[in-house]
């Protein structure tokens, strides 16, 4: 379980988070009141800058418990703060967030100047720095038949330049398709499931006694095969 300080950290900068359109301003005045509570030793009061998610794991009575158990824990992010306002030092903060579409894909936000923008290079439409977005963006092409992205997505000692069409003619037998499609469906609602990764290889188990297998080349994720 984790300590009170790293929980009421975690809870106080996602609750300044939350709604941050006209919101983001007062994180200032957040810090100074948690700082406050902690200086007064305010278990009770800390709990009730948690989010919703962090007081849904851990009552305010196993909080307070906690709370003082950790006392000099807290006391010394106390002093953390404290020394940062001596010091003149702002704090610095970002505001993220990834927003997971339909088909698995994901945008990255970043909240500046008053207004969450967009963090994602928007023409690549089909990314694959990770294991799932390469796994999302597998589900999409197939989907969208997109012959020649889902070549692009296989190790390169697994390619050649009649891919795309090879892959095609694959999947173009209803037979064929069907049983992949439904495969795929299966896999999409596992893609937020634990993917294990071993150096430059990752497999994600999904469902009894299916596998997807991809590896990493030339910095990206490429899948190998699903099944």
């Amino acid at each position: 379980m984790k300590t009170p300080a790293l929980i009421l950290a975690a809870g106080c900068l996602a609750a300044a988070a939350a709604g941050c359109g006209g919101k983001a301003a007062g994180l200032g005045k957040q810090v100074h009141e948690m700082e406050a509570r902690i200086k007064a030793a305010d278990c009770a009061g800390l709990y009730q800058l948690l989010t919703k998610e962090k007081k849904s794991a851990l009552t305010q009575e196993q909080f307070v418990a906690l709370c003082k158990q950790e006392a000099a824990e807290l006391g010394r992010l106390a002093q953390t703060i404290v020394s940062t306002k001596k010091a003149k030092q702002k704090a610095s903060v970002s505001y993220k967030a990834v927003v997971t579409l339909k088909d698995g894909s994901t945008l990255q936000m970043v909240y500046e100047d008053g207004a969450w923008k967009i963090d994602s290079a928007l023409i690549d439409f089909y990314p694959n720095t990770t294991p799932k977005e390469a796994l999302a963006s597998f589900i999409k092409a197939f989907e969208a038949k997109r012959w020649d992205v889902l070549a692009r997505l296989m190790p390169s000692q697994y390619t050649s330049k009649d891919d795309a069409k090879i892959l095609e003619e694959q999947w173009s037998s209803p037979a064929a398709h069907d049983e992949m499609k439904q495969l795929l469906t299966v896999l999409k609602d596992h893609l937020q499931d634990e993917v294990t990764i071993d150096g430059n290889r990752a497999t994600l188990v999904f469902a009894p006694s299916h596998m997807a297998e991809l590896l990493k080349e030339r910095g990206v994720w490429m899948v190998v095969k699903i099944y």
